[in-house]
């Protein structure tokens, strides 16, 4: 029997992001929206898996401000979407720092 390969941390960040998305775009959050969709174009394009570690690290702490419960948690902080995605973040950043 083959076991599946678990999910790479970029597909499974990309439905909670496009579920954001959409919600943004229902209630006009534009602002709030181009955060998401330039994290949905970076990790869509062949660039975040080649990155290194160290780079890497760098490009999660800037998501880790650019999704902060001060800014964008305001207004999505009980949004299950967004609290999956700030998750995901913090524990791929943990990840790489365990790596570093």
């Amino acid at each position: 029997m083959n076991n599946p390969k678990p999910a790479r941390w970029e597909e499974r960040m990309v439905p909670y992001l496009e579920s954001l998305a959409a919600k943004m775009l229902k209630s006009r959050e534009f602002g709030y929206l181009k955060k998401v969709a330039d994290l949905l174009v970076g990790l869509n394009g062949p660039g975040w898996s080649r990155l290194a570690d160290e780079n890497r690290e760098q490009y999660l702490q800037q998501m880790r401000e650019d999704f902060h419960m001060r800014g964008m948690g305001e207004s999505y902080g009980f949004d299950p979407d967004y609290l999956a995605v700030c998750d995901l973040i913090n524990a791929e950043y943990q990840a790489v720092r365990r790596r570093l």
